[in-house]
């Protein structure tokens, strides 16, 4: 868990720091297994391999696994976070938006807003 909120304040302040900490949370996650918090690391690691290396492929490849690990999370209230970063930054160029990416989005705002993370929801809602 603070590793996925350090790498959420990074986002504004740092892009090496934050890929430091999603290298990090991708180690973690390999080195002692899988976490409540490990799909928004890999979600995270996807998003470098789009920007920083430009590997769409490699990108979607850790986005759906992303989504898979998640899908084991016994933590449903991160679904936002995670839909967000795969549906909002690395889905929409290799998927059709509108018509894939906006119900996630969709879906991502409601659930942030769920469980009292209105911040989250609103995030989630901005971005479709």
């Amino acid at each position: 868990k603070v590793m996925t909120l350090l790498i959420q304040s990074s986002i504004l302040l740092n892009s090496n720091l934050r890929a430091v900490l999603a290298l990090k949370m991708v180690y973690l996650t390999l080195n002692h297994g899988f976490s409540n918090y490990s799909s928004y690391g890999i979600a995270i690691y996807g998003v470098l391999q789009l920007q920083i290396i430009g590997n769409v492929k490699r990108a979607s490849e850790f986005a759906q696994l992303a989504l898979k690990l998640h899908e084991r999370s016994q933590r449903k209230e991160l679904l936002d976070q995670t839909h967000v970063i795969v549906y909002g930054v690395i889905f929409p160029i290799t998927m059709h938006f509108k018509s894939v990416c906006v119900p996630q989005l969709q879906k991502a705002a409601q659930v942030g807003l769920l469980y009292n993370e209105a911040r989250r929801g609103l995030s989630a809602s901005l971005s479709t």
